[in-house]
């Protein structure tokens, strides 16, 4: 789950930084676009790890700590947690972003 969210982090911190410049000098069709890839992205990345995450599924479980008694246990629950990985990323990544959108006050 760290990493799962430092990577969102590391999306969403990144376009919202871009997005926000842009919201500054009224550019709006480049926050867009970049409100777009960011969260592409972010898809992206996250069904590589969630596939990656299934491939290594016994490794990874072995790796966490994982006896030989709980493992049937740990593979079952990490499986059911990766598949949920896209969704915990794109809205970790849009949450970011909309944090940096909302920098941008004017009066």
């Amino acid at each position: 789950m760290f990493f799962i969210q430092a990577f969102s982090f590391f999306f969403g911190n990144g376009s919202g930084n871009y997005i926000s410049r842009q919201l500054g000098t009224q550019n709006t069709k480049d926050a867009e676009v970049m409100a777009s890839t960011g969260l592409f992205y972010t898809l992206v990345f996250s069904l590589i790890v969630m596939l990656l995450g299934w491939f290594f599924l016994e490794p990874i479980s072995i790796l966490l700590g994982s006896t030989p008694t709980i493992l049937p246990y740990t593979r079952q629950y990490l499986g059911i947690s990766l598949l949920g990985t896209p969704f915990i990323m794109g809205t970790f990544c849009i949450n970011n972003q909309m944090r940096f959108h909302d920098s941008i006050i004017t009066f």
